[in-house]
C-alpha cells in the first residue's frame, strides 16, 4: 500500500508514570482538518533513536482527532524529547502517513489561555467570529478555542526550537501575554477581507507585539531535571532547532 506522506506540523506530550495518558493528532489535507475513514488509523511508536517500541497498532479516531492511549512506564519511556508517532490513516480512498513528535515528562504544561482572554482584548469577538464559522452545530466560543489552540501550540514550538521541553518551564505564566498577542494575529488574520482592512492591521499589530514580548521574556527557568527546582544552568537556549523529520 502506498502513502501520501505529509510534513510534520503537530508536536505534543505525554505524562510519564502509571495512568494511562493519550498522545493525540489531527488529520489534515492541505492544512484543512478532515475526518479520517473508519477503521482506517494505525499508530506506531519509535524511541529517539528511531528503534521501535510499540508495533503497529490500531488508533482510535473520534472525528478529525486520531489518538493512542497507554500508560508511560519510566523503564521503557525515560524523560526525554522526540519520541516518534508515525500516524497512519485514510480519507477519500487515499492513504496519508505522518510522523509526529512527542516528548515523554512528568509534568504536562496546560494551555493558560482560553476564551475570556481574549474576550479581554475584543469584548465581541464570538459575534464576529460567526462569519468564520463551517458549520452551523460549532459554537462561537469552540471556533476561538480552536485559535486559542493553535496559537499556543506555536508559541510552544517556538519554545522547542530554543532546546527545552515546554513543559519544564517554571515561571510559565510569563507566558500568557505573547500568547494571547499570537492568538489574537491569528484570529485577526482570520477575519481581514482586504489586505488593509481594520482586521489586517490589527493582526499585523498584535504579530509585532508577539515577536517583542516574546523577545522580551529573556531568560526563562527551566527545570530540566524535574526535580521542582532551577539552577542557574538550566535557563532557555536559544538557536537550536530540533531536528524534526
Amino acid at each position: 500500500m502506498s502513502y501520501v506522506a505529509q510534513g510534520v506540523t503537530q508536536k505534543a506530550e505525554v505524562q510519564q508514570g502509571s495512568i494511562a495518558d493519550t498522545l493525540a493528532f489531527f488529520a489534515r489535507v492541505e492544512g484543512q482538518l478532515v475526518a479520517p475513514t473508519v477503521a482506517s488509523a494505525f499508530v506506531t511508536i519509535l524511541d529517539p533513536t528511531g528503534a521501535t517500541l510499540v508495533a503497529r497498532t490500531a488508533a482510535t479516531i473520534s472525528g478529525n482527532k486520531l489518538t493512542y492511549s497507554q500508560t508511560w512506564p519510566v523503564a521503557t519511556y525515560p524523560l526525554a524529547e522526540d519520541y516518534v508517532a508515525i500516524w497512519e490513516w485514510a480519507s477519500n480512498s487515499i492513504s496519508y502517513v505522518d510522523r509526529q513528535h512527542f516528548d515523554v515528562v512528568l509534568v504536562r504544561l496546560p494551555c493558560l489561555v482560553d476564551v475570556d482572554h481574549i474576550r479581554d482584548v475584543y469584548p465581541n469577538i464570538l459575534v464576529h467570529v460567526l462569519a468564520l464559522q463551517t458549520s452551523e452545530a460549532e459554537a462561537a466560543a469552540d471556533l476561538v478555542s480552536r485559535f486559542v489552540r493553535t496559537g499556543w501550540s506555536q508559541l510552544l514550538d517556538r519554545l522547542r526550537s530554543g532546546g527545552s521541553r515546554p513543559s519544564l518551564v517554571i515561571d510559565r505564566q510569563r507566558l500568557i501575554n505573547p500568547a494571547v498577542q499570537i492568538i489574537c494575529a491569528q484570529l485577526c488574520n482570520a477575519l481581514a477581507r482586504e489586505v488593509d482592512d481594520v482586521w489586517s492591521k490589527r493582526a499585523e499589530t498584535h504579530g509585532s507585539n508577539y515577536h517583542k514580548l516574546f523577545e522580551g521574556l529573556g531568560t526563562l527557568k527551566y527545570d530540566s531535571t524535574e526535580d521542582g527546582l532551577a539552577s542557574e544552568k538550566e535557563e532557555t537556549r536559544v538557536n537550536r532547532h530540533r531536528g524534526y523529520v
